[in-house]
């Protein structure tokens, strides 16, 4: 079942080497993308801790519905 939670992983990984990549920082900046960016791989990962969930039957709380 590993394969339902791979595209999620491999965007998340996608994102994050984005983020962090140096010659990437220069674009990011300019086009001032970072928080969009910086959003969408926070979504994938919320989409993956779901799925994992999911698989593993585990009832764990969301990062969205914990109390900041």
């Amino acid at each position: 079942m590993q394969w339902a939670t791979e595209r999620t992983h491999r965007r998340e990984y996608f994102y994050s080497g984005l983020l962090t990549d140096v010659e990437a920082a220069t674009e990011i900046r300019l086009f001032g993308i970072g928080a969009f960016l910086r959003a969408r791989m926070m979504a994938e990962r919320e989409r993956g801790n779901r799925a994992e969930q999911r698989m593993s039957g585990a009832n764990w709380p969301s990062r969205a519905a914990s109390p900041r």
